[in-house]
């Protein structure tokens, strides 16, 4: 016959439960410090990535701003000489007011086919064909003066420079012509996970009004 088995119990000395928590209690959180030290990195690089994406989103937004203020004051304008200095100065000032000025590469005033045209791809190139633009560098924007816009409405710093404003269109009995402003910015990144920077590029075409 089995004997029953005998349990002991008497109540567990406070002093041994204590410390079986506390080695309990630091085993849990020095898990909870391993699995941490894990997750930490990815979190920090979504985290970055994130910020840097919204931060390009932001740019691009401004940058569009930028070239729909340029357009609409040369397509108020329309073949004055000086068009094309207020239009770039436009640009230029909306540029700056939100950071953006000192990352612009290149900028591009181009005949554009219609309201929604993007800009001829010879002008982006510099390999022109019937293409008409206006080209000028990141430096060249920047320091753009009224005195580098000749009589004839050519800006005289542009690497290219075929479509000046007093021989554009804007007869009420003709088909006027569009203008368009093509901008080439790039961004930095602050968290270079994706990389040093994205290339952003934004463009406005409006009609180039006629006189009154």
């Amino acid at each position: 016959m089995t004997r029953p088995r005998l349990v002991d119990q008497r109540p567990l000395d406070p002093r041994v439960a204590r410390r079986h928590r506390a080695r309990s209690g630091r085993g849990q959180r020095g898990a909870v410090l391993v699995e941490f030290g894990f997750v930490a990195p990815i979190l920090v690089l979504l985290l970055g990535a994130t910020f840097d994406l919204g931060m390009a989103w932001r740019a691009s937004l401004a940058e569009s701003t930028a070239a729909r203020a340029g357009a609409r004051l040369a397509s108020a304008m329309g073949t004055a000489a000086d068009a094309d200095w207020y239009a770039l100065s436009g640009a230029r000032s909306s540029l700056s007011s939100s950071g953006l000025l000192a990352g612009v590469q290149k900028v591009i005033i181009y005949r554009a086919d219609a309201t929604n045209g993007v800009v001829p791809p010879g002008c982006v190139a510099g390999s022109l064909g019937s293409s008409k633009c206006v080209v000028l560098t990141g430096d060249a924007f920047r320091a753009l003066t009224q005195s580098q816009v000749d009589s004839s409405g050519c800006v005289t710093t542009a690497t290219i420079s075929n479509w000046c404003s007093t021989n554009r269109i804007n007869s009420p009995q003709a088909s006027g012509e569009y203008y368009g402003m093509w901008l080439e910015i790039r961004k930095g990144y602050m968290f270079p996970v994706m990389g040093s920077g994205v290339t952003i590029h934004r463009w406005a075409v409006m009609r180039l009004e006629p006189p009154e």
